[in-house]
């Protein structure tokens, strides 16, 4: 999956920390910028932010005054976007932008990049933007109309000219019906079972693993997906403590990943 990132324009919207919480795929980019008086933020947001490391970045712009921030989140969008171009990445894996602002004036900007051939979109929440890329931001691109292929009973008349020609009709023969092809349904493969997902995510993202169990908690309830209940999320815990995966010290966690499937 290609990189998505999310400009936050902390002086317009303040996420909170519960939404911040969800932001746990490697994927991820965030990027929360900040005015000059801005230099305290709520402690559960940081924390919330904390098992992502260097996939955050707290930007500050140094003055006040109308615009000077929005300025800032434009001139980094366009660096980020610079780079992408130096990476030369194929369409289907080029980055996805999302700046979190109630601002209109940012659309035309964000126009302008979906043009280049990225996702880009403006949202009022962090979860729209997550929800969003699960569906990846496509630039614009226009669908040729289809052809229509019912045949035709009757003769059509090409008058043009002056003159009048006859086009051939399609016969159809009564009583007979033109066979259908109908293309076999894709099968759905089968998701692995919640013990085995979770393996392998706490497997594949070292740098993404939470540090604490009420951290770890939040992390299997999004990582396995909505209609996932507490008991499977408890379950899977408890057997991760019993299998020695995770080892709990105090309020922290440490782990022990195995090398292959169990």
């Amino acid at each position: 999956m290609s990189l998505t990132y999310i400009l936050i324009d902390f002086e317009n919207v303040q996420p909170t920390a519960v939404d911040m919480s969800l932001i746990r795929w490697s994927e991820y980019r965030v990027r929360i910028f900040h005015g000059p008086h801005q230099n305290k933020f709520d402690a559960e947001m940081v924390k919330a932010l904390q098992p992502l490391g260097v996939q955050v970045e707290y930007v500050q712009c140094e003055r006040k005054g109308k615009n000077a921030l929005d300025f800032h989140v434009a001139f980094y969008l366009g660096r980020l976007v610079h780079e992408c171009e130096a990476a030369a990445a194929p369409p289907g894996k080029r980055a996805a932008f999302f700046i979190v602002s109630k601002d209109s004036g940012f659309d035309t900007l964000l126009n302008h990049v979906r043009s280049l051939g990225y996702g880009a979109k403006r949202v009022e929440k962090v979860t729209e933007a997550l929800a969003v890329s699960e569906e990846r931001v496509s630039p614009n691109v226009t669908k040729p109309a289809a052809k229509s292929t019912t045949p035709t009973k009757k003769a059509a008349t090409d008058k043009s000219a002056g003159s009048t020609k006859k086009v051939q009709a399609v016969k159809v023969t009564p009583g007979k019906k033109v066979a259908k092809t109908v293309a076999p349904s894709p099968q759905k493969t089968a998701k692995p079972d919640p013990w085995t997902r979770t393996l392998a995510n706490l497997r594949d993202h070292p740098n993404n693993r939470p540090t604490t169990i009420e951290a770890l908690e939040r992390h299997l309830g999004t990582m396995l997906g909505s209609g996932t209940t507490e008991a499977v999320v408890k379950k899977v815990y408890e057997r991760l403590v019993r299998e020695g995966v995770v080892v709990p010290n105090g309020k922290k966690i440490e782990y022990r990943i195995p090398e292959g499937d169990r």
